[in-house]
């Protein structure tokens, strides 16, 4: 039998991943309802997920997200900046993780893997 290999995703697995928070937090004026409306407008969008695949450099998303959400371009370069600060791990997760790494199939260590389509 072949090792068993596990694969966790990053963000909102591993790590908390908020975009409604992060974006209340950057733009304070907004109700909760529109920080909602608005992180999905920024990080469910075509630019967003370029900037994610490593083909659009970061002051050109947020270039592009500020005069598109017509948004504080500083604002928003400071909340995507600060975004690997705000990835805290999930501690229930790397719990489980634990247990992984303690364990064996068919005699072999399980093999533990992440993936991620967040940019550098």
């Amino acid at each position: 039998m072949s090792p068993l290999n596990l694969v966790f995703d990053f963000g909102a697995v591993l790590f908390r991943w908020q975009p409604v928070v992060l974006v209340a937090a950057a733009f304070p004026h907004q109700s909760l309802e529109q920080a909602a409306i608005l992180a999905e407008d920024l990080f469910w969008h075509p630019d967003w997920m370029e900037f994610d695949r490593g083909t659009v450099p970061m002051q050109e998303v947020v270039d592009r997200a500020s005069v598109r959400l017509n948004l504080d371009a500083a604002a928003l370069l400071d909340l995507v900046q600060g975004i690997g600060d705000q990835l805290i791990p999930v501690e229930s997760t790397l719990a489980v993780l634990a247990q992984w790494r303690q364990r064996r199939h068919n005699g072999e260590a399980v093999r533990l893997y992440y993936l991620s389509n967040m940019s550098p």
